[in-house]
């Protein structure tokens, strides 16, 4: 489980919960109002800090300060959500990825995989075996889905789809269709040697991810493997 640190008002908090990561993969603890940020973080150790200015922190520029000036809390990932036009202040304050208003569910993300270590990106990440279909235009092609993330999925198919193409990925899911629109984004060769490629999933919404993340998480635990990936193989 990866700790994240929100340092905002409740409004982060719900827009964080609402996203499948919030819900499937991170144990999420809110800056109350009156708390020191950099205390905090030194008392918790968080895996993250996601930052915006709100009620519980009215100056985040301050609060990077004071997080790079402690030893216990300098080296701790922070994700500022603010105005484009603030971007490089931020940066210089210790900043690692600066996501502008309105922040996207995509972007938020994103953001959160791009600083986590390896380990914990891969942890988000499932090893399936269920058969499926990739419609590109009018072709069908039939294959088996052998990875399953919340963003993109390792298929190895019957015949080849070309990096660059889009179309649907359709299979079965605890009774419920599943219709994904997806772009092909890598090809590679699949764990029983078959064509595979690395699909990445577009504009899935936040119910759908929901769903997708407590699909992969009973996967998972089904087969009694932990969440891990193939090297280089998962789309997303």
């Amino acid at each position: 489980m990866t700790t994240v640190l929100l340092v905002d008002d409740a409004r982060l908090m719900a827009e964080f919960q609402s996203t499948a990561l919030g819900r499937a993969s991170f144990d999420l603890i809110p800056l109350r109002v009156g708390q020191d940020v950099a205390r905090l973080a030194g008392e918790i150790q968080p895996d993250v800090i996601l930052l915006r200015d709100g009620e519980s922190c009215p100056d985040v520029l301050d609060a990077c300060h004071a997080l790079a000036a402690r030893p216990d809390t300098r080296r701790i990932p922070l994700i500022y959500i603010g105005l484009g036009l603030h971007r490089e202040r931020y940066l210089e304050a210790g900043v690692d990825v600066f996501i502008p208003r309105p922040v996207t569910r995509h972007q938020l993300q994103e953001a959160i995989r791009q600083v986590l270590p390896l380990e914990d990106r891969i942890a988000l990440r499932r090893s399936v075996r269920f058969p499926v279909r990739l419609d590109v235009g009018e072709t069908e092609i039939p294959g088996r889905c052998v990875n399953l993330s919340l963003t993109g999925a390792f298929v190895e198919l019957d015949r080849r789809a070309e990096v660059g193409e889009g179309g649907r990925l359709r299979f079965q899911a605890a009774g419920r269709e599943m219709v994904l629109p997806c772009e092909v984004v890598r090809q590679g060769k699949g764990a029983g040697l078959k064509h595979g490629v690395g699909l990445r999933f577009v504009n899935a919404g936040a119910e759908t991810s929901a769903f997708l993340a407590r699909f992969v998480r009973t996967e998972g635990e089904r087969r009694g493997e932990p969440g891990v990936a193939a090297a280089g193989s998962l789309g997303g």
